[in-house]
């Protein structure tokens, strides 16, 4: 779990966030959180899909004490033209708390999965991000028309 302060002011001051990878024991909590979004079927079906398959379809949680503030549902694809996996986050986050800071949170969380796992890249579709918010996080644009922030590797000790 990974806790954040936004605009890193003191805990006192700043909204806590925490994220976490979503389990199948979150099923019922994301399903509720997401529900207007699509067709019960439809959206029962795409969460099972996320749950059942982390290692391609990693989720992230971001909390706010026992609230559900965000959701990060990304899907590893392999990118020819980046050479290599990058980290597709098709609807962006689903800022559920109304504050940009669960965004921010939430790509943050990303990043340091991405990185860990050995992704250089993190790929947004283009209407997720301002072009001001993008420059801010750290990313630029890509050709593919996307926003893609891109970072080396975490270093791994082996032993």
């Amino acid at each position: 779990m990974r806790v954040l302060h936004d605009n890193g002011a003191s805990p006192e001051l700043s909204m806590t966030f925490s994220t976490r990878l979503a389990t199948p024991e979150d099923r019922p909590r994301l399903l509720a959180a997401v529900a207007s979004t699509a067709s019960p079927l439809q959206l029962a079906h795409a969460v099972d899909t996320l749950l059942a398959h982390p290692s391609v379809h990693p989720c992230f949680l971001v909390e706010k004490g026992e609230m559900l503030a965000g959701v990060a549902p990304i899907t590893l694809v392999p990118h020819l033209a980046l050479g290599g996996l990058v980290a597709w986050l098709p609807v962006g986050v689903m800022v559920l708390s109304g504050d940009p800071a669960t965004r921010d949170a939430a790509l943050a969380a990303v990043n340091e999965y991405a990185r860990a796992h050995g992704i250089l890249h993190v790929l947004l579709p283009p209407a997720a991000l301002s072009a001001e918010d993008a420059a801010a996080l750290g990313f630029a644009p890509d050709a593919s028309g996307c926003w893609r922030r891109s970072a080396r590797p975490s270093p791994k000790a082996l032993g």
